[in-house]
């Protein structure tokens, strides 16, 4: 298996795994010739983010034996985050690359070409290469049953950063919160 890519949007890729290592310490990711998905499944909670090739890479060649074309490891976020925080404060280009180092270990290898002084930085970012179907099973797109009413909720990142300032504030009442949503059709004057 090889991949081999230039990173065109550091910082967004930088803020989903931001994000996800405040939930987990590791993250499956799932390289395929369309997108990169990033997916954690700790206790009960499960989250999944899926970014088109074209919007995180310029140059992206992948190939793998795989079903689909697809290569599939578990890295450590705090790890990934690091190497990301370089490529935003400071590269000129970067490119990802899967390497083998001494031994034979995995590695994501990040090489940043920084601005100022034209020197190249590597951050080597180990992974477990993952190839068992049951093992990436608990890191699957949740399946929804159509029959059923499903509800899908974006929210603009003002109120995501409001409802995160009163979950923060709760937490000294429990370690778990529920959160219901409620659609009143008659609150908003709309007919069903």
């Amino acid at each position: 298996m090889r991949f081999k890519a230039t990173l065109a949007n550091a910082a967004q890729l930088s803020k989903v795994v931001h994000h996800f290592a405040r939930l987990a310490d590791a993250c499956l990711v799932h390289l395929t010739p369309q997108s990169l998905t990033v997916a954690i499944a700790v206790h009960e909670t499960q989250a999944l983010a899926e970014l088109a090739k074209h919007e995180l890479f310029f140059d992206y060649r992948i190939e793998s034996r795989a079903p689909n074309n697809r290569i599939s490891f578990f890295v450590k976020l705090d790890n990934l985050a690091r190497a990301l925080k370089s490529c935003v404060a400071q590269s000129e280009r970067t490119q990802l690359k899967l390497t083998k180092k001494m031994g034979g270990a995995p590695t994501l290898t990040f090489e940043i070409l920084l601005a100022a002084s034209h020197a190249q930085l590597l951050h080597d970012v180990p992974l477990r290469i993952v190839q068992a179907d049951e093992e990436m099973h608990a890191y699957a797109e949740p399946t929804y049953d159509p029959a059923q009413f499903s509800l899908s909720v974006v929210l603009p990142y003002a109120e995501l950063r409001g409802m995160r300032n009163v979950i923060e504030r709760m937490k000294v009442f429990a370690e778990y919160i529920e959160l219901v949503v409620k659609d009143d059709a008659s609150l908003h004057g709309v007919d069903s």
